[in-house]
């Protein structure tokens, strides 16, 4: 589905027909493509989070969800190929479900766990929620600043 606010890329989807069809940056690109065990495999790789990195604004954040390292063998490679993307990268853990939130933006910003959980439970009031994002984030939240010890995923390697 496409508005002028929403853009639904549920079909299979390559980087360059991302950043071809996209006329107008994006402030927020949610990635939520579940495989049985993992992210499908050509939403895996650098190639694509480069594109995708392209179609947001400099000040927009993409979020994506992946399975944790318990359900998908690729979760050091997927985490280690989003820095390899974007300038920082921050993770939610979601206790109790099998994933994880990454928060992946295309400029350095340093935020702490307080400042992110004081932004998320603004958010949750101030759209109305039924839940309250901020006591998430608090338990959950990390900064991955350091280069994730595994390969970077590429086109190469994933579209074989």
């Amino acid at each position: 589905r496409h508005t002028r606010y929403w853009r639904d890329w549920s079909s299979d989807v390559c980087s360059s027909d991302l950043i071809e069809e996209t006329r107008e940056p994006y402030d927020i690109i949610f990635l939520d493509a579940f495989g049985a065990d993992s992210v499908p495999p050509p939403l895996s790789t650098v190639e694509f989070l480069r594109g995708v990195r392209k179609a947001l604004r400099p000040d927009g954040v993409v979020v994506g969800n992946i399975w944790s390292r318990e359900y998908n063998r690729l979760y050091d490679a997927m985490l280690r190929t989003y820095q390899a993307a974007f300038d920082e990268l921050y993770q939610v853990e979601v206790r109790g479900a099998g994933n994880r939130i990454l928060l992946a933006l295309p400029r350095k910003m340093a935020l702490t766990r307080s400042e992110f959980a004081a932004q998320a439970g603004a958010l949750s009031s101030g759209k109305g929620f039924r839940f309250d994002l901020a006591p998430l984030v608090q338990r959950g939240f990390s900064h991955l600043r350091e280069p994730v010890a595994a390969r970077i995923l590429t086109d190469a390697e994933m579209l074989k």
